[in-house]
């Protein structure tokens, strides 16, 4: 009898175990639909086109929200954002101290980092507020695609709205 209760407790602490585990978040490459994106417009240099709807462009994972992360983050800014899995990225901030030839997006979905996506300054998502870490909500995720005039080759992506975490 005892033998079953035993067992019986531990089938149960290891469901609860496992049912409390959170998803790692997974590396996603967004390249091709910006370069899609950035293609249909065909934009003149200095060229600028409104109102692109980023859900139609970031389909291929379930976010809420879409944290920026700029050349130069420091993880010690980012942990105070108290996401409920932000050390599972904390590579990424590591990584983006040192360096600014590229950026990273999170996609968030219900306070959990559910993907990531590292993004090249060709297609670089500008953003003009002063916040460590801006944010794009799923609730305004309309941007403008301006083509650089001085450098035809690269485009930006412009938020429409100032929206940050605090």
């Amino acid at each position: 009898m005892l033998r079953i209760l035993r067992f019986g407790y531990v089938l149960i602490l290891s469901v609860v175990l496992i049912s409390c585990d959170s998803r790692e978040p997974v590396s996603i490459d967004y390249t091709a639909e910006l370069e899609e994106v950035a293609l249909e417009a065909n934009l003149q240099p200095g060229e600028i086109l409104t109102a692109i709807d980023l859900t139609r462009v970031f389909t291929k994972n379930e976010w809420d929200s879409i944290i920026v992360i700029k050349p130069y983050a420091k993880y010690t800014h980012f942990k105070k954002l108290d996401l409920e899995n932000n050390s599972d990225v904390r590579f990424i901030l590591r990584e983006m101290q040192f360096v600014d030839h590229h950026y990273y997006l999170l996609f968030v979905q219900e306070n959990e980092i559910t993907a990531y996506a590292k993004m090249n300054n060709f297609h670089r998502l500008a953003v003009t507020d002063n916040g460590f870490f801006p944010v794009i909500s799923r609730s305004n995720p309309t941007v403008s695609l301006i083509r650089l005039k001085d450098d035809p080759d690269f485009y930006q992506f412009q938020k429409v709205s100032n929206q940050k975490i605090k």
